[in-house]
């Protein structure tokens, strides 16, 4: 049999111990077809040069011989091949290995042990991903199949009997067809309203369905009159068995919602196993499953599963201008079409008429979810074609990882064997390694401008890759090379060499750059989506490839190849400013910010610790004149704010760029520092006496590192990293100390029996001289709960006491190893929650911990030589609250006069008063010496702020130049790096200066002809006006606020704060409107009136109630939050009449008078429907003056005054 067919879900299954896969798809007459096939399993075993010939007969014959035997199957070796290939551009001898199961092929190579071999190379390729290379089956792509029928319905074991599809063949051939048609799937939005927010918690209150010529609500909610599409059950279990019954009568290709990953899926998941209903939703018969870890990912089996959050948050959220990601800002900005107010209440409140809305809410909410899904399907069905990885996969992943699918997919031609993606110990590694930066500025003077051209470097930074042929393949090292042919990078400190010869990596980007060109072309003259589509992704390929051959995840990762780029581009970048400047152009704006260093940052919820540079990684990146700038709307970074509280707030754009100013390391401890340039400032605290400035904002002050040492001493460091979204794993909080004493003290117990059968059934711990006490509080708590069943002491070692007791051991061996053995902090503890952090951590220290006492104070420290520890330890105990320094013994440890070359770290607490409340020890000893007290009142000032002070140690000029990043920052402008307080700064543009637009292109042209390669600069747009703001309160310019209009009277703002959520419309309104006027008319004037008007409206109380509003958003659970700020006044008052209140909701409020004039802001804020007055005083001073007052200091106006009715200063 011969068809046209089309492969949408790809999914992998054994038979008889070997590997299959069933792709499911469609024909163009619309059958659901399901193909059985099968590709050669193998892996590469590299050889190392001049292996003899007889050595290389007795390795062909010895792996031949090698089987891996496993419960269900016995794996084989079913031949080998010995072929010429190419390892990282570099020529080589390797062994093919043909095996029989691929999921044995890590086993397989742990048996594989002779000094010849050199690497093993493609056994952590999944099957689908090796089907797609062997058999070409393209996802997407339609694909000529010949095959036989199966109708026996026992073949491969009954699966097919099962199936729910028209055919089901057993492929033959498989050829692409010359044609491609548009597939338009059959699609399903689905969302869910529940009565908490928490999985599985509440019931569901109603599912809406919606597909072609389908619109449902289901619930068990029964109302006289209920909407047509409103369809009643009489309880939750009939009501989700419904939803399995509609869902296979739509029988969809795909099934899409939003945040469904994290919320409808998980949550309707919970619900039927409390309701013993299995979710069988997939075309086998098969449940909805799970895997990912903290970022689940729902599978379904032949339908597949789109989250269209996760996709919209890689691809398109650099483009948006919507404050956040979701589901009705998105909606607003890409259909024009929005959510339903709905008022939530608790449901015993609810009315008829509410219940009605309510459902209609939920109806829209799939209606939103079924339209944005058509309107990116092409997006996402060219990213499938051109990555060719399946649609499940391509949805969710990041861009480093389309970079990766990208090559393993087009290495082929190369006769390239593919790198391995780096292990957990190797990401450690690389998180480690030296970090290259660099910088050039040229702050912007604050004025209003005429005639400006901006220049876009889209593709800049990818095409010096390619130009230059920096990769990994192409790297030779820091030595020069003895031959001639290659290229010579001075980076500052060192240099960098690289062949010549072209490497793969570049010359697939160069590839990319210019189908990118081509179908940016081919769409300006037929306006065709598909085309557009193409074009984008290609666009994001190319821009992700600059920052993933720096990113520690990459498989061909290469920081030095990232180092050199940046390197080279300095040069052409000053070229380009000063050629400018030479032609008659006047350079607006140029600079650049503050070193590398980690900051800690937020996703989708989840809170981590990240570089500055791999946040490139997860989005796209956008270049102006020589800077990559990756525009963020779903990235949050750890700040502090003006009340002295530690807290996220979204990051607008990330921006890096090579510099060559003076470098500064400043030391706090031997082992913990931050370099910065010479004019970026720090943040520290001025002491002052007698109490004369009360605002803490009048203490933060800002420093360079020269002037350290004058102006103070003392620097703001992290204390506390806000809680998230969590998911406990709710162990007894013994568990969780038994783990932190297991880290500490503890080893696994494995004999020869258990090594042989990869199984642990012992745990030692080494108790010492407090073996009575720990047992007492530690092993018989577990031993009543039932997770250790026996125990016996050693008779060799005094103290030490050795468990077993499945259920504990499960737990330790499981979570707390590594897949080496070592013992290890596992990632998921640091989204736990602060009570079982805590008991890890009381069982750590009462392991490794010590209470020594200086001075007659009490020091606590803990010690470790394992850096991965100290760096785990330190985080955790910011999850909880307790500042800390780090330093590094300077001694070598030694024992018995034997040494490994490792020195001890140590971690003191700089919170005693936190640590005693929250951890503590186990053992009364370091207890009762933990709380000797003592007269210190050196944090006296700042115990009931979220931050810490740290003294500088000493401050070194660094002679090498490193990469320079800057985050831009809603309205904190500083964030955490390096666990202290950095400011940022930032961004470009040329004024014409007289010059017409022809001169302006032909400038552009002799620019484009002198760089070298396939480096282009782009105009971007001709502005007809365009503003730079001062900084708050200052004459200099702020290097990240400006707003431009185009001729066509379009805005571009970048950098105003009218994204920050406690702003209500009206000054949001006021702002745009300031902007629009003075852009359009030149002047500000007009701006001026208008602002007066707005002025007085709201002293006389004449604005409407709505425009005050103001809506923020719920970041984390309410019993979280230790400030108390007016939306959590809101919040708490919400749950206190019994309403719906969770993470992630917007909380809307305004602030009203009172007649206590003392009163907190936070006492102030009520309900919309509330009536009361509102606060004239508040609205004008926290509202519009911020909103508008850094705009008039342009023309020397001092809104102040103008708020007071007082005389206006000039400031210039």
């Amino acid at each position: 049999m011969e068809v046209d067919f089309i492969p949408l879900s790809y999914e992998d299954f054994d038979f008889q111990g070997k590997n299959y896969i069933k792709i499911i798809g469609k024909t163009r007459d619309n059958k659901r077809i399901c193909l059985i096939d099968s590709c050669d399993v193998f892996f590469w075993a590299i050889l190392k040069d001049s292996v003899s010939e007889k050595k290389l007969k007795e390795l062909h014959n010895k792996i031949e011989k090698i089987k891996v035997e496993n419960e269900s199957r016995v794996s084989k070796v079913i031949k080998t091949e010995i072929k010429d290939k190419n390892f990282l551009g570099n020529k080589v001898k390797a062994i093919k290995i043909f095996i029989t199961n691929h999921k044995d092929a890590d086993k397989f190579s742990e048996k594989i042990k002779e000094k010849e071999i050199k690497a093993i190379r493609e056994i952590d390729l999944n099957y689908i991903t090796r089907y797609i290379l062997e058999k070409k089956l393209i996802p997407l792509t339609w694909h000529s199949i010949k095959g036989n029928v199966i109708t026996n319905i026992d073949d491969f074991g009954g699966l097919i009997d099962s199936l729910d599809v028209d055919l089901v063949i057993k492929v033959d051939k498989i050829s692409e067809t010359k044609t491609q048609h548009n597939f338009i799937p059959k699609v399903l939005a689905i969302d869910i309203e529940t009565k908490e927010f928490e999985i599985g918690k509440g019931e569901i209150l109603m599912i809406s369905l919606v597909s072609e010529g389908i619109k449902k609500v289901l619930t068990t909610k029964k109302i006289p009159n209920s909407p047509s599409f409103v369809e009643i059950y009489k309880d939750e279990e009939e009501m989700i068995e419904s939803f399995i019954k509609h869902t296979k009568k739509i029988s969809p290709d795909i099934i899409t919602g939003y945040f469904s990953d994290g919320f409808d899926f998980p949550y309707l998941k919970a619900r039927a196993e409390k309701n013993k209903i299995k979710l069988t939703l997939g075309l086998d018969n098969s449940v909805l499953k799970f895997s990912g870890g903290q970022n689940p990912r729902g599978k379904i089996s032949g339908i597949v599963h789109v989250d269209l959050l996760k996709f919209i948050s890689v691809a398109y959220s650099q483009y948006l201008q919507s404050e956040t990601l979701s589901l009705g800002e998105v909606s607003k900005e890409l259909l024009g079409d929005k959510k339903i107010d709905h008022e939530f209440k608790p449901t015993e409140n609810m009315s008829n008429e509410d219940w009605k809305k309510f459902f209609e809410y939920n109806l829209q909410d799939s209606i939103l979810t079924y339209n944005l899904f058509n309107k990116t399907w092409n997006d996402m069905a060219e990213f499938c074609r051109i990555t060719q990885e399946p649609l499940f996969n391509v949805t969710r992943d990041g861009m480093s990882s389309q970079v990766d699918n990208y090559i393993i997919h087009n290495l082929e031609k190369y006769n390239e064997i593919i790198e391995e993606k780096p292990r957990h110990e190797e990401i450690g590694k690389r998180r480690l390694r030296e970090k290259y930066e660099g910088a050039f500025v040229l702050q912007p003077i604050p004025k209003l401008y005429e005639n400006i051209a901006m220049f876009d470097f889209t593709s800049y930074w990818p095409s010096i890759i390619a130009t230059f042929n920096l990769s990994r393949s192409t790297y030779l090292g820091e030595k020069k090379p003895g031959k001639s042919d290659f290229l010579e990078v001075d980076i500052g400190n060192k240099k960098y060499y690289f062949s010549k010869n072209k490497g793969f990596f570049p010359e697939m980007l160069e590839e990319i750059i210019k189908k990118r060109k081509q179908y940016k072309e081919d769409y300006k003259k037929l306006q065709n989506n598909l085309v557009k589509a193409r074009s984008n992704a290609f666009k994001l390929l190319a821009n992700a490839s600059y920052g993933y051959q720096g990113f520690f995840g990459a498989r061909y990762y290469c920081p030095e190849a990232s180092a050199s780029a940046t390197s080279i581009s300095r040069d052409y970048i000053k070229k380009v400013i000063n050629d400018s400047e030479k032609s008659g152009f006047k350079v607006i704006y140029s600079d650049s910010v503050d070193g590398k260093t980690k900051v800690i940052v937020k996703k989708n919820g989840i809170i981590n610790e990240e570089f500055i540079e791999s946040l490139f990684q997860k989005e796209d990146s956008k270049n102006l004149l020589g800077k990559e700038y990756d525009y963020k709307r779903d990235i949050e970074v750890l700040t502090l704010n003006k009340n002295g509280r530690s807290i996220f707030k979204p990051i607008n754009y990330i921006m890096r760029h090579k510099c060559n100013k003076i470098m500064y390391r400043v030391h706090f401890t031997n082992n913990w520092y931050i370099d910065v340039t010479e004019d970026h400032s720090l943040i520290g605290y001025e002491r002052i006496k007698n109490n004369k400035l009360k605002k803490l904002s009048d203490r933060l002050i800002e420093v360079k590192p020269t002037e350290i040492k004058k102006k103070l001493n003392s620097i703001v460091c992290l204390k506390t990293i806000p809680s998230e979204f969590l998911r406990s794993k709710d162990y007894p909080k013994e568990v969780y100390e038994f783990a932190g004493y297991f880290i500490g003290d503890g080893s696994f117990m494995r004999n020869k029996s258990h090594t042989k059968n990869n199984k642990d059934y012992y745990l030692r711990l080494s108790l010492g001289k407090d073996s009575s006490e720990v047992f007492d509080k530690l092993i018989t708590p577990l031993i009543k709960n039932g997770f250790i069943k026996n125990y016996w002491w050693s008779k060799s070692r005094e103290g030490d006491l050795v468990v077993n007791g499945l259920k504990l051991i499960n737990i330790i061996s499981k979570e707390f190893r590594s897949i080496n053995g070592k013992k290890i902090i596992p990632d998921w503890l640091f989204h736990e929650n602060e009570r079982n952090i805590a008991s890890f951590l009381r069982g750590l220290f009462s392991a490794d911990g010590c209470v020594m006492v200086r001075n007659n104070a009490p020091v606590i420290k803990y010690t470790s030589i394992y850096e991965e520890y100290i760096d785990n330890v330190r985080k955790l105990l910011y999850k909880i609250g307790v500042s800390h320094s780090v330093f590094k013994e300077n001694t070598i440890n030694k024992y018995k006069g034997y040494s490994r070359g490792s020195y001890s770290k140590n971690i003191i607490l700089k919170d005693r008063r936190q640590f005693i409340k929250k951890v503590g020890f186990l053992l009364e000893r370091k207890n009762k010496l933990m709380n000797i007290k003592t007269n210190s009142s050196k944090t006296k000032n700042i115990k009931d702020f979220e931050f810490d002070l740290q003294s500088v140690k000493e401050i070194k000029l660094i002679d090498a130049p490193e990469y320079v990043y800057d985050l831009e920052v809603d309205e904190t402008h500083c964030f955490f790096a390096n666990y202290v307080l950095a400011h940022n700064t930032d961004s470009i543009a040329l004024e014409m200066n007289k010059k017409s637009k022809t001169q302006a292109l032909e400038f552009l042209g002799s620019i484009n002809k002198k760089l070298p390669g396939i480096m282009e600069l782009e105009l971007e747009d001709f502005y007809k006006r365009g503003i730079w703001v001062t900084t708050r309160g200052g004459k200099i310019g702020a290097k990240k606020k400006y707003a431009l209009i185009n001729e066509k009277g379009k805005l571009k703002i970048r950098g105003f704060e009218t994204v920050r959520r406690d702003w209500c419309n009206l000054a949001r309104e006021l702002q745009n409107k300031v902007l629009e006027k003075i852009l359009n008319e030149g002047n500000e004037k007009s701006a001026l009136v208008y602002t007066k008007e707005v002025i007085n409206k709201i002293k006389d109380r004449k604005v409407n109630k709505g425009s005050i509003m103001i809506k923020t958003q719920l970041k984390k659970s309410l019993s979280d939050y230790k400030a108390v700020t007016p939306h959590v006044t809101i919040a708490r008052k919400m749950l206190a009449k019994g309403m719906p209140v969770n993470a992630g909701m917007l909380v809307k409020y305004y602030i009203a008078e009172s007649s206590d004039k003392k009163a907190l802001t936070r006492d102030r804020a009520v309900f919309p429907d509330e009536n009361k007055n509102y606060d004239i005083d508040y609205y004008l001073s926290k509202q519009i003056l911020p909103a508008v007052e850094n705009i008039f200091q342009v023309f020397g106006l001092d809104m102040s005054d103008i708020i007071k009715g007082t005389k206006q200063k000039t400031l210039f």
